[in-house]
């Protein structure tokens, strides 16, 4: 099958009574050729352009003969001094419950209600028709947990991995399953901490270690990779990754857009931007019969 996002057709619109299913209005604007095939944008097993594949890379093996540091009891994770439930809903994906950080003699300390991402829009920035009326809600308009993959063993997550299942309802309001769609694994880190005593040569060192939790959906042309890092010092960080295909515009013989950049012969990208939000219901400390902790802007003024 063809990559339909590198032959875009320029200047047709169709407006669709989706209730009725029959077209109300057919209008065919502007004449744009259709930019070249190219069976090198489909993406397939095995394509290159004109080269080999790279061999000078060796095997990176990733072992831990002990097994990983992390247990699980159903969706409820412990690794080091941190505690959490995993979650899933359809709209944002992976959902983090009750997060907690284990503190010696104060016991178990509540960080989060409830983590996530919630929503993500597209604005494109292109003033000409159709790219202006580009602008994606993919979380609330798609849903992040819908459109998850199957996990599969290899490039999207190396180590001793811990799959877990999504079960959600379908707007039919059956049950749908994604089997390993959420991954979680240990991973170095690098350096946590080192000092080197400038007197005696004498150094210590320190290898830090994370626990990632993470799931991968495709919507439409991209590709989005959600990560929770859990770390050794109590740090907790959010991080997304974005790859995929571009959605494309179609070009004259010639032209060149000033919202765009050309990629191709009659191809262009056009400019877009990509706005996340995050949902961290945090609880720092907040249990019942105590106190509510508050947020409060303090403003400082230094005396010079």
């Amino acid at each position: 099958m063809e990559n339909g996002y590198a032959r875009p057709v320029e200047g047709i619109y169709v407006l669709v009574d989706m209730q009725n299913m029959a077209i109300i209005e057919f209008e065919d604007r502007k004449l744009v050729p259709l930019p070249p095939a190219d069976p090198l944008r489909n993406y397939t097993p095995g394509e290159t352009r004109g080269g080999v594949d790279r061999s000078d890379v060796k095997p990176l093996q990733i072992v831990q003969p002990e097994g990983p540091s992390f247990r699980v009891n159903g969706h409820f994770v412990e690794w080091q001094k941190w505690n959490f439930r995993i979650g899933f809903t359809p709209r944002e994906g992976l959902v983090i419950h009750s997060v907690a950080y284990v503190d010696g003699s104060r016991g178990r300390r509540p960080v989060a209600h409830r983590m996530s991402f919630v929503e993500m829009v597209v604005p494109y920035g292109d003033p000409n028709e159709p790219h202006y009326r580009k602008n994606a809600f993919d979380a609330g308009e798609d849903g992040l947990g819908k459109n998850a993959h199957s996990l599969k063993k290899g490039c999207d997550c190396l180590g001793y991995i811990k799959y877990f299942d999504a079960h959600f309802t379908n707007f039919t309001g059956g049950v749908e399953t994604i089997e390993n769609c959420v991954c979680m694994h240990e991973e170095d880190h690098g350096i946590l901490w080192k000092h080197q005593d400038w007197r005696t040569g004498l150094a210590e060192v320190r290898r830090s270690r994370r626990l990632t939790v993470s799931f991968i959906c495709t919507v439409a042309n991209y590709e989005y990779g959600f990560f929770w890092h859990f770390y050794q010092d109590g740090k907790i960080e959010a991080e997304v990754k974005l790859t995929g295909i571009l959605s494309l515009g179609a070009l004259q013989p010639g032209e060149v857009r000033k919202y765009g950049t050309t990629i191709a012969p009659g191809l262009y990208a056009p400019v877009h931007q990509h706005f996340f939000v995050a949902r961290m219901d945090m609880a720092v400390d907040c249990r019942p019969g105590e106190p509510f902790n508050q947020v409060v802007e303090v403003n400082v003024r230094v005396d010079y």
